[in-house]
């Protein structure tokens, strides 16, 4: 049973999706949105998750798809669109919960040293209790 189906409520349906992301790139349960004039920036954020988290490759694919749970990434093209769906704050990154899913908002226009911080995030959010609980 996916998160989907024990919420109901696609992320298409939810606080956390906004007309801007009219775009997406599914890999297993990564769902990443995007907005198509940041296809480049999804497109680096994707391709440096794939590069630099290999160690959690394994997992992500199999265990959280075998499980039906997603990691929703959330790219929004401007701060009104991302303070929209999430309460507005200074920082660039969110992470909420949804169903069993776990949503990571993004404050688009990133700067080269905040890949590093978005990477970290991921990786912590891949590694977060909610999500190795759901794994056991």
């Amino acid at each position: 049973m996916t998160s989907t189906e024990m919420t109901g409520i696609p992320i298409t349906q939810t606080s956390y999706y906004s007309p801007a992301l009219n775009a997406a790139i599914f890999d297993g349960p990564l769902r990443l949105y995007f907005s198509q004039y940041h296809e480049s920036e999804a497109l680096k954020i994707y391709f440096q998750i794939q590069e630099r988290i290999t160690e959690w490759k394994s997992f992500i694919r199999n265990d959280l798809k075998d499980r039906g749970i997603n990691i929703y990434l959330m790219l929004y093209p401007d701060s009104e669109s991302f303070e929209m769906c999430f309460s507005p704050q200074q920082e660039k990154f969110a992470v909420q919960m949804q169903g069993m899913d776990k949503v990571l908002g993004v404050r688009g226009g990133l700067q080269n040293e905040d890949y590093s911080s978005l990477l970290s995030i991921f990786r912590d959010l891949v590694k977060s209790p909610a999500i190795l609980e759901a794994h056991a």
